[in-house]
């Protein structure tokens, strides 16, 4: 009856948490880009960015700003933003600034927001956008998808807060009660 009891507990506090956090890191495999979305897939997640508002689109902004500086990038950085299903990506570029000239650096700068990390070496421009994240079983290549030839690695900070669910405070007046049942049952240790 112990081992009845305490199996039963195991599978009520094991079904407490709602929410299961992201992973710390992810590697973006596949783009699928539409007129209407950008989705980014990784072997278990789809992270879906609708693209609402063409007056003020950031991915037209990221497509003129690569085609002007692409062979200026020596490397980018990308994180995810999570909280419960939504998501923030946050992609920076870091910009070589040497081989740029004045107005160049000035277009960076007033134009794509770029920060000064070394003075007339290197800059950093980010570009945000917000979306979805989903979890996926297995991803069918549509015809707009393509695989990248480098999975991207994007580093995920999950804020979501762990939810837990009615059953666990009903729980805390229940383990005195069965701890006096298993000591009067048989030998309490």
């Amino acid at each position: 009856m112990q081992k009845v009891i305490v199996l039963l507990l195991i599978v009520l506090l094991g079904g407490c948490t709602t929410t299961t956090p992201m992973p710390k890191w992810d590697k973006i495999t596949e783009l699928e880009v539409r007129q209407d979305r950008i989705t980014a897939y990784s072997s278990h997640y789809a992270y879906n960015f609708i693209r609402n508002d063409p007056h003020a689109d950031a991915y037209a902004r990221y497509a003129e700003f690569y085609q002007e500086f692409a062979s200026h990038i020596p490397g980018v950085a990308v994180n995810f933003v999570v909280k419960d299903e939504k998501v923030t990506a946050e992609y920076k570029a870091l910009v070589d600034a040497s081989g740029l000239s004045a107005a160049q650096i000035e277009r960076l700068r007033y134009h794509y927001g770029a920060n000064i990390i070394e003075p007339n070496k290197k800059l950093v421009v980010t570009f945000r956008a917000q979306g979805d994240v989903v979890y996926i079983l297995q991803h069918p290549p549509g015809p707009d998808t393509r695989t990248l030839e480098k999975p991207v690695t994007v580093t995920i900070n999950d804020t979501t807060e762990q939810n837990v669910s009615w059953v666990a405070p009903l729980l805390i007046p229940a383990f005195p009660l069965i701890m006096i049942y298993g000591c009067a049952t048989g030998p309490c240790v």
